[in-house]
C-alpha cells in the first residue's frame, strides 16, 4: 500500500503486530474451511469469499466515497477497524472514519483477530482430528 511509518520504532512494532494478529485469525479461520470442503473445488470457492471482504474496506477507498449503504458495510468491517489502526500507528492520515468506531480503531483490531482465533482454532483442531476417522 506504499504505507510509511513516521511515529516511534513502539507504534510502527505495534502496527506490524496488529498485521500479524490479523493475518493469524484469517490464517485459522482458513484452516478450518479448508478442512471441513469436501472437495479442492469447493476449498477454491471457500477462498473465493475472501475478495468481498478485502475489496470492501477503508483499505483502497474512503468510505465517504462509496454510495452510502457501501460506506456502511466498509466501516463495519473488521479489515477497516486494523487498516485504520495501522494508518494511525505508523502515522499515515487518510481514511480515518469519524466516530466512534475510528476512536477505537486500535482496541477493535485487537479484538476481532482474538475472537476469530478463539472460535476457529478449536474448530480447525476438531476438524483435523476427525479427518483419520
Amino acid at each position: 500500500m506504499g504505507w510509511r511509518w513516521h511515529g516511534t520504532v513502539w507504534e510502527t512494532l505495534g502496527g506490524i503486530g496488529l498485521l500479524l494478529l490479523a493475518r493469524m485469525a484469517f490464517l485459522w479461520l482458513g484452516i478450518y474451511l479448508g478442512l471441513r470442503a469436501k472437495s479442492p473445488e469447493m476449498a477454491n470457492g471457500i477462498y473465493g469469499l475472501l475478495y468481498p471482504v478485502t475489496m470492501i474496506s477503508n483499505a483502497f477507498a474512503a468510505p465517504e466515497l462509496m454510495p452510502t449503504w457501501l460506506g456502511v458495510i466498509a466501516t463495519l468491517n473488521p479489515l477497516s477497524w486494523t487498516t485504520t489502526a495501522v494508518r494511525d500507528l505508523f502515522g499515515n492520515p487518510g481514511g480515518h472514519p469519524a466516530g466512534w468506531l475510528g476512536e477505537h480503531s486500535i482496541g477493535l483490531a485487537v479484538v476481532w483477530p482474538l475472537v476469530v482465533t478463539v472460535l476457529t482454532l478449536p474448530l480447525a483442531v476438531k476438524a483435523y482430528r476427525g479427518l483419520g476417522r
